[in-house]
């Protein structure tokens, strides 16, 4: 009687593991298609805005391929490039490590970089000149000996357009001050540079105004063959 009802017990429980194990696998799998739903149904939210990742992101959410012509990072983190070296970043909260400070160039040690609203790749011989509210230089970065034959001191402080002869464009079309008067940028200018030895020089020249409240212009200047 006693093995017998040993056995019965171990027969019941063994019912009874067998019986409570299939149910919190039907469970796992209920809470996996849930999730799964969930997921296509675009309930997971984007960390940067907290909204649904289909509705930020598009269709896929953050693992889907960009398209061609999309940000590859989120609308609210902002893009700097280097006015010397013209090394591309990206910086969250636009200072330099837990201080206050502008953040700078990592990698060639420029004091500051330049906030652009859009990503810009630079062609290998062009160079930046950055300058203030009224158009006037304050640094020019590598490249810009090379095309004008100026050494960084002979432009400081000069209005950018007459110290580099820049011309080509149409009257009351200047494109510095169109980019500072009105905030847009001027991309594709077909301009002609005056070097320092006197020499006519076609170049493309495009002009990025600043977003922060110091102001000011950053001028890229490439050479056209």
């Amino acid at each position: 009687m006693t093995s017998q009802s040993s056995a019965g017990a171990s027969a019941t429980g063994g019912a009874g593991v067998g019986s409570s194990s299939r149910p919190r696998s039907s469970s796992r799998s209920s809470a996996g298609s849930a999730g799964s739903a969930a997921i296509r149904s675009g309930a997971r939210s984007c960390r940067p805005c907290g909204s649904s990742i289909l509705a930020c992101c598009g269709e896929g959410g953050a693992h889907g391929r960009p398209e061609a012509g999309a940000r590859l990072y989120h609308h609210l983190v902002p893009y700097f490039i280097c006015p010397n070296c013209r090394e591309r970043s990206i910086d969250h909260d636009r200072q330099e490590g837990l201080t206050r400070q502008a953040v700078a160039c990592h990698r060639c040690g420029f004091g500051f970089l330049f906030e652009l609203l859009d990503d810009y790749y630079p062609a290998p011989g062009t160079g930046f000149v950055v300058c203030d509210q009224e158009s006037r230089i304050l640094a020019s970065g590598r490249g810009v000996f090379e095309l004008t034959g100026y050494r960084e001191d002979e432009l400081m402080g000069r209005e950018v357009m007459d110290s580099l002869g820049l011309t080509g464009y149409e009257d009351g079309r200047n494109p510095a001050q169109l980019a500072l008067e009105w905030g847009v940028r001027r991309l594709g200018e077909r301009l002609e540079l005056r070097t320092r030895a006197g020499k006519q020089k076609p170049v493309t020249a495009d002009f990025f105004p600043a977003y922060d409240d110091d102001g000011g212009l950053l001028v890229a200047i490439t050479p056209r063959s």
